[in-house]
């Protein structure tokens, strides 16, 4: 599953970049699900629509949208295209530390009755409280690194209890050996390191080793 989201200018080109993807995507007969704020839906009939004519039907929301509850058909077609394909390489999902937890469960079930593998727990999160400094907060974009680490490994720690047969990637704030052993003994099967290593370097990997 991919997720484009093109930030630019007024007439940058945004809606038009993104019915092309649209469209190559659908000419290999893959899924897409577009969706638009309800206020532009209101007055566009429902549809994103670009300047040189390409439009396409998308789904309205607003800030109570719950995005997740595509997710049942999101991997219906996974499985769909996987068996298609004859795929049979290992399949994570990765999830949001910022949605609640009984909707991560929901997912982890999804998981487990489906041809998936297993969850990646978790992405970045755009709750900036977690900073000491809040000259940040106001800053864009998904925050990793030690802020995620309690968050992180306390979701994953509750879905090993609850689907304790859902093997499990945990990621998220280890830039420590402490770090990598918590996500181990919290449940993960493997441990995904990113932001550490970028600022650490390969020497975090030895550290967690020796």
């Amino acid at each position: 599953a991919k997720v484009h989201f093109f930030y630019s200018t007024m007439n940058a080109g945004k809606s038009t970049a993104l019915l092309q993807s649209n469209h190559n995507y659908k000419e290999n007969n893959l899924n897409t699900l577009l969706f638009i704020p309800v206020e532009i839906g209101n007055t566009s009939g429902g549809k994103i629509v670009s300047r040189i004519g390409l439009e396409a039907s998308a789904i309205s929301f607003n800030q109570e949208y719950k995005f997740y509850k595509n997710i049942k058909n999101l991997i219906e077609s996974i499985e769909t295209r996987s068996r298609e394909l004859n795929f049979n390489k290992p399949i994570f999902l990765k999830i949001s530390p910022d949605e609640p937890l009984e909707v991560i469960k929901s997912i982890a079930e999804y998981i487990q009755n489906s041809i998936l593998t297993g969850l990646i727990i978790s992405n970045t999160t755009i709750n900036k409280e977690v900073l000491k400094n809040s000259t940040y907060e106001e800053l864009e974009g998904g925050l990793s690194g030690s802020p995620l680490m309690e968050r992180s490994t306390s979701i994953l720690r509750v879905i090993n209890e609850a689907y304790p047969e859902l093997p499990i990637i945990g990621v998220g704030g280890v830039m420590s050996k402490e770090d990598f052993k918590k996500k181990l003994e919290s449940g993960a099967l493997l441990v995904q390191i990113y932001t550490g290593f970028i600022i650490k370097g390969p020497r975090i990997v030895s550290d967690i080793l020796n």
